[in-house]
């Protein structure tokens, strides 16, 4: 949480930062939109069409209830489908749907920069280093072709995470806070694992922020998800919730343990029992640093997404961009390096997926060099997230935000007992001290 220095600040050097990570965003913008206008993208492109066509005969709720839609599993949040739903009009008007379904990605990653940017100042109380971060994001390689070319909505759900901490933090609006971070999760339900990082935070500050964030979060769930869980549980619990995956994963952990001589099967199983601890894990690494420092929600929760891809049991290109925007909160020289290699990796995987033509990607198993690049990526994410943890646990005590107060240096009898559950917590989850694996919580 930023001091009220910083909340009021209209400083001259501060509106020129935010208007240069602004100036540099724009570029970035105008170079996705060029993709997304020229190319065809990847599979995924295809498969939201056809979800999309179906949603245009049954809606977003009926869809659900349509076995395999288009001949792929539909395991998608009911927001997504209300925006495929929208996006479909527009096509059937003479849009090219190619450049609707990245367009959303495209223009929340302008949005994301200059969150980044907000957050970073009001953590760090450092416009210059606010501005870097910032500007890191804007030209994150790995963003410009996840929403320029890939075509999902990853960075769509990037955008209300970061949205509802600033309103939490910086605005001190916790109901809307609430609010936003269930669009998030009404996007893809990857945010489950910051939702206990964020209600700490909520709680840590005052019972009431905890009740207005939690009212303004089960209210926006109860419409935005009611209808489907009324008429279509089972599928959208099978489907949705219990998403895990399509095949054995090429990411991180996996592949390293099918060198070691891990048989597939026995790989499969492991990674399945792995999931929950991997998502508890990822939380309550972000808990605990929100437990220490109670100013770092912003990089908490970045690094609560970070975990979860690091750990990911899970194959999707996609994910990358999951990183990308907490850890240059937390830590923009590290998270710079990952953003790079991910995006030479993301280049050279794709570059051969198309052929050489950037136009229909089409997926295929990777090669030894994709291999080799992907484990690099995967190292220098690890190496991003130690750092940034570092970062946040060495950074500079705010008096505002100090985590006890000088005539309760021992803080109050709930914080003593959360404090205790959170540490015996990370001493007792075997996943926290470096299991294998994580989940694929969506497509």
């Amino acid at each position: 949480m930023s001091s009220p220095a910083q909340q009021t600040d209209t400083s001259v050097s501060a509106v020129r930062a935010r208007l240069v990570v602004l100036a540099v965003s724009l570029p970035f913008l105008a170079l996705k939109v060029w993709l997304a206008a020229t190319t065809h993208g990847t599979d995924d492109v295809r498969t939201f069409q056809q979800f999309a066509a179906v949603i245009d005969r049954v809606g977003p709720v009926g869809i659900y209830g349509v076995a395999h839609a288009a001949g792929g599993l539909y395991n998608h949040p009911p927001l997504t489908g209300c925006l495929l739903w929208v996006l479909q009009q527009f096509s059937r008007h003479g849009a090219s749907f190619p450049l609707l379904i990245r367009l959303p990605a495209t223009v929340a990653d302008v949005f994301t920069s200059l969150l980044v940017f907000e957050l970073v100042r009001g953590w760090r109380n450092s416009t210059r280093r606010a501005m870097w971060a910032g500007i890191g994001t804007a030209c994150s390689p790995v963003l410009i072709i996840i929403s320029g070319y890939h075509g999902n909505i990853d960075p769509l759900f990037i955008l209300f995470v970061l949205l509802s901490v600033w309103l939490l933090t910086q605005r001190h609006l916790p109901l809307l806070a609430g609010l936003t971070f269930a669009l998030a999760l009404s996007i893809k339900v990857v945010p489950l694992v910051a939702l206990p990082v964020v209600l700490l935070w909520a709680l840590l500050r005052s019972r009431r922020t905890l009740l207005m964030f939690a009212g303004g979060l089960v209210s926006t769930l109860a419409v935005v998800w009611g209808p489907a869980v009324a008429t279509h549980w089972p599928a959208l619990r099978d489907n949705v919730l219990g998403y895990n995956g399509w095949s054995l994963p090429q990411w991180g952990l996996a592949p390293i343990l099918s060198d070691l001589g891990v048989k597939s099967t026995d790989l499969h199983a492991l990674l399945g029992e792995l999931r929950t601890p991997v998502v508890v894990a990822s939380a309550l690494l972000g808990m605990f640093l929100v437990w220490r420092r109670r100013d770092a929600l912003g990089p908490a929760v970045g690094i609560s997404l970070a975990c979860l891809l690091l750990l990911s049991t899970a194959t999707g290109t996609q994910y990358l961009t999951w990183a990308v925007a907490g850890l240059f909160i937390a830590e923009p020289g590290t998270a710079l390096l990952y953003s790079l290699v991910g995006g030479v990796f993301l280049f050279k995987l794709y570059d051969a997926w198309s052929r050489g033509t950037w136009d229909l990607a089409r997926a295929a198993g990777w090669s030894a060099e994709d291999t080799q690049l992907g484990l690099l990526t995967w190292a220098s994410l690890a190496a991003a997230l130690v750092c940034a943890v570092r970062a946040v646990l060495r950074s500079p005590d705010t008096p505002s935000q100090s985590r006890t107060s000088p005539t309760n240096p021992q803080g109050t009898a709930t914080e003593r007992r959360l404090g205790a559950a959170v540490r015996a917590a990370l001493q007792t989850t075997p996943a926290a001290t470096g299991a294998a694996g994580h989940t694929k919580v969506e497509s």
